[in-house]
């Protein structure tokens, strides 16, 4: 079996870089979210409602064949720009822009959960480390960047500041999945950094809806919903290590659990605004990159509030329904945003082929 999935990598890797090269595409920055949202859908959503038998399927070995060929293709892409000398305007000259690296570190991190706990444990020993010096890259760059924003007074901050604290907290998920012994005082530092950036970030996007005039339509960013995600993420990395204590974790879920509340119900005041404006095709039915955030803070906090241990009856309630309705919600997120991509390259196809004509 195994030959037949590395076959099947290589002729997926081979498919998606062609098409790369072919139509010169350069990814966004952000675009590594969409391995994030595949990945933990995988690891975690998929895990809860099926059960572990479930990647024992030919099909879970499918997905995630294809979700570390996509992720493989993207970073080919980045090496690509880097080559062609577009690295630095793309992905590094914006500095509110310049934290969607942090989704290369937790897409990288999630791919090594994967190909850990179901292919290839040592290969990823390498990977973590090439993975914690990028981190450490990423770390410096961002604090550069906050610095920027302080200095020049940068008012369109938004959740994507907080990628700073998930891909910390992938490291320790990406660790303790890959070494049996990790030493507690590098998980709780790596905690301690991914808060600090938490706090530090809030503080820049709460002072921007505070201080200054903003539309709910125009001003409020899909990646605000990391506000709630970044806590998520830091959960399932407590439980995981071991580093919390069961009234520790209740206590960082139900923060989860109201800032989750907070942030949607302006989503849902948000979605209205743009339907009566716009309609549902312009309002809803558009793809953009950032879209994958909301499938990532979904999943993650359905895989952080189904990794909760069961200390009372209600909170036993509270995971039936997240797990049992939940997983219909985000399956049914993914399956849009599929389409809405698959829409969006096939209009591309369309207009390319229409300048070609008219040329």
């Amino acid at each position: 079996m195994i030959e037949l999935i590395i076959l099947l990598f290589i002729l997926l890797y081979i498919g998606l870089i062609s098409y790369i090269l072919k139509h010169q595409i350069y990814i966004h920055t952000s675009t590594m979210a969409s391995i994030m949202a595949f990945g933990i859908v995988l690891q975690g959503v998929m895990n809860l409602f099926f059960g572990d038998g479930f990647f024992h399927t030919n099909f879970a070995k499918i997905l995630i064949t294809f979700i570390v060929a996509l992720w493989v293709s993207f970073w080919s892409s980045i090496f690509i720009s880097l080559i062609k000398r577009k690295w630095k305007s793309l992905h590094y000259k914006n500095p509110v822009n310049r934290f969607g690296i942090g989704t290369w570190i937790a897409a990288s991190s999630i791919c090594g959960v994967l190909l850990a706990n179901h292919f290839f444990t040592p290969l990823v020993r390498g990977l973590s480390f090439l993975n914690a010096a990028l981190w450490i890259f990423y770390c410096w760059i961002s604090v550069k960047a906050i610095m920027t924003i302080f200095r020049l007074r940068i008012v369109q901050v938004h959740g994507i500041l907080l990628l700073t604290t998930v891909s910390t907290q992938s490291l320790i998920i990406l660790f303790h999945n890959v070494y049996t012994n990790v030493p507690k005082q590098l998980t709780y530092s790596l905690l301690t950094v991914g808060f600090c950036f938490y706090i530090l970030g809030t503080f820049l996007i709460v002072k921007r809806y505070t201080e200054h005039s903003w539309s709910v339509e125009t001003d409020w960013n899909n990646t605000n919903c990391i506000l709630h995600g970044a806590l998520s993420i830091s959960g399932v990395a407590s439980i995981v290590s071991g580093a919390f204590n069961e009234q520790s974790l209740f206590v960082l879920w139900g923060l989860t659990v109201t800032i989750f509340l907070i942030v949607e119900g302006i989503e849902i005041y948000r979605l209205i605004r743009l339907v009566k404006e716009s309609g549902w095709k312009r309002a809803v039915f558009v793809y953009n990159v950032s879209q994958w955030s909301r499938i990532f803070t979904f999943s993650m906090f359905y895989t952080f509030t189904g990794f909760l241990p069961v200390q009372r009856p209600i909170i036993s309630s509270i995971q039936e329904v997240v797990i049992n309705v939940g997983f219909w919600v985000i399956i049914a997120l993914v399956l849009i945003e599929l389409i809405l991509v698959l829409q969006l390259m096939f209009r591309q196809k369309e207009t390319k082929q229409q300048l070609q004509e008219s040329a």
